[in-house]
């Protein structure tokens, strides 16, 4: 069974990001941890209203699910590292928020800034 923080992440990760590499849904993982001061609080940041795609998931026995869990492990426990610097915010190239934020990178289908 997986931990809430754990099922959350993961549920960022599918629904923004699985289309990318693993340092791109990584990216997608930490900007959602870095919005929180602890895991208790990853659900939270997850749920905000209109922050990030949290549908619910039909088949959680496909490869990108697994691959999106796989990918939550790793950043919750800190084997991979934070490709965004910190960034907490994102959106998908096709898009043009008029944002303030400083932009820190771009990885695969994304920007993220500060």
């Amino acid at each position: 069974m997986l931990s809430n923080a754990l099922l959350c992440l993961t549920l960022a990760i599918h629904n923004e990001a699985r289309g990318e590499s693993i340092q791109g849904q990584a990216a997608v993982a930490y900007v959602v941890i870095n919005r929180t001061k602890n895991n208790n609080q990853i659900c939270n940041a997850v749920y905000a209203k209109g922050q990030f795609a949290a549908k619910p998931v039909k088949n959680k026995s496909s490869e990108s699910w697994k691959k999106s869990k796989l990918i939550s492990k790793k950043v919750l426990n800190r084997q991979i590292k934070d490709p965004t610097k910190g960034a907490k915010y994102f959106h998908n190239l096709n898009v043009s928020p008029k944002w303030k934020h400083k932009r820190v990178c771009k990885i695969g289908n994304h920007i993220f800034y500060k």
